[in-house]
Parts: C-alpha cells; sequence; structure tokens
C-alpha cells in the first residue's frame, strides 16, 4: 500500500495519508511465534471466521495510533485530508480506528471490520476493495461487516491481488472525495 499511496499523493499533495507498518507481535494462536500482526490473536480458524482477538493488544496498539493521527492530522492547514488506510489485517486496524478517530476517509484492500468495533460507527466514509477468491477474508464472510461502506468493488483475484490495479480503485475514490470538499 506504501508504494501505492505515494504516487497517489502526488496526485494529491494536501492530503496525508496513514498507512503504519504494524510491529512484530507474538501471537497467542501460534505458541507465541513473533509475527508482523496489528494485534494478538488467541485462535486462527483458517479463514472460516474471525479470528479471536486479544482486546488488550488491540487497545494498546489503538492507543499509539490515535497519537499517530492526532499528529498527522496537526499537519494540516484545515485538519481536513486525512486518509485511514490499509491492506488485510493493516485495513482491518484503520477500519477499527476509524471508530475512534474522525478523518476524511478509510480506505481498505481484502480486509474487513472486526465484529467486536461493529457496534461502534465509523467516523468517515469507507471505501473497500475486495476480492472474489479471498481465502484469507472471504468474501461471504466479510459482506456482513461491511455495511455502511461508501463504496465497494469486488474484484476476481486473490487475497494478494495479483490481478488487480489497487492504486487506480483509490486514486478515483480519493479524486472524487478531494470534488466533494472543493
Amino acid at each position: 500500500m506504501l508504494s501505492v499511496f505515494s504516487i497517489i499523493s502526488e496526485s494529491l499533495p494536501t492530503w496525508r495519508f496513514v498507512l503504519p507498518q504494524a510491529p512484530e507481535t507474538a501471537i497467542t494462536a501460534h505458541e507465541g511465534e513473533e509475527t508482523i500482526s496489528w494485534y494478538n490473536y488467541l485462535s486462527d480458524t483458517g479463514g472460516e471466521s474471525e479470528d479471536t482477538v486479544d482486546i488488550f493488544s488491540l487497545r494498546s496498539v489503538r492507543m499509539a495510533l490515535q497519537k499517530l493521527v492526532s499528529a498527522e492530522t496537526a499537519l494540516l492547514p484545515d485538519k481536513k485530508g486525512l486518509v485511514l488506510g490499509g491492506l488485510s489485517q493493516g485495513g482491518t486496524m484503520a477500519l477499527h480506528m476509524a471508530t475512534f478517530v474522525q478523518c476524511q476517509a478509510c480506505v481498505t484492500a481484502v480486509a474487513c471490520r472486526l465484529s467486536n468495533s461493529v457496534y461502534r460507527s465509523l467516523k468517515c466514509p469507507w471505501h473497500a476493495l475486495v476480492a472474489s477468491r479471498d481465502d484469507v477474508f472471504p468474501w461471504t464472510w466479510s459482506q456482513k461487516l461491511m455495511k455502511g461502506s461508501a463504496s465497494v468493488q469486488v474484484v476476481d483475484d486473490t487475497h494478494y491481488l495479483e490481478c488487480t490495479e489497487v492504486g487506480d480503485f483509490f486514486l478515483e475514490i480519493l479524486r472524487g472525495l478531494e470534488k466533494e470538499e472543493a
């Protein structure tokens, strides 16, 4: 996502894109093995359903990201134009953050909302790119958690989006938002 949004930021220079990299985290479901992850999860269902999330690790990361979002928002002259985004679990975390912080939009690819944050309203429009052949966040599983999204594009692709031009989708969405702001 970083390379995609580096190019997009050239077209939208007054916007700020928050796409942080997850830290290495010990994962209980994998016997404490450290892997890049936004939060610890206690079960791994292999895409059959949502994994059981450790709410304490989720809260800790959320608090750190709220500070980052505040700092990035402070850099915007009119406090508008901040976009949260991410791919896979990063998109899921961006959506979780979008229930706590105000931003212009949340853009995600092959991600969905955590069921424990669905009861909280999103504070911005959500634009999602989902893959019909995704075996990590299956479309049929994710669909019910996508209620309230501003736009969803389903592509004939896998979780890794090898056949999809992700940048075109996001650039079109963000240019539309920029026109609305003008």
